[in-house]
């Protein structure tokens, strides 16, 4: 879940770093491609990645602990260590 926030936010740093080279360039520069992209990207990553991390929140804050509930032998240990 941070992972995803802090990918977002360098992905958020580049583009505002695009955006400003965007104005400094016109459309036939050989940068405009790719300062174009950081800002898609960017854009996609915002809208169709960082809002799993409101359903991951969820996940953390409901605390289900079924798994250290179970025993070893749940597991596949036929001796229970």
């Amino acid at each position: 879940m941070f992972s995803e926030v802090i990918v977002a936010w360098n992905l958020l740093e580049a583009a505002c770093i695009a955006l400003r080279r965007l104005d400094e360039i016109d459309a036939g520069h050989p940068d405009h491609a790719f300062y174009s992209g950081k800002l898609k990207t960017a854009r996609y990553f915002v809208h169709n990645v960082l809002p799993r991390v409101a359903c991951m929140r969820e996940i953390v804050r409901r605390g289900d602990d079924s798994c250290v509930q179970a025993g070893s032998a749940e597991f596949g240990d036929a001796e229970g260590l």
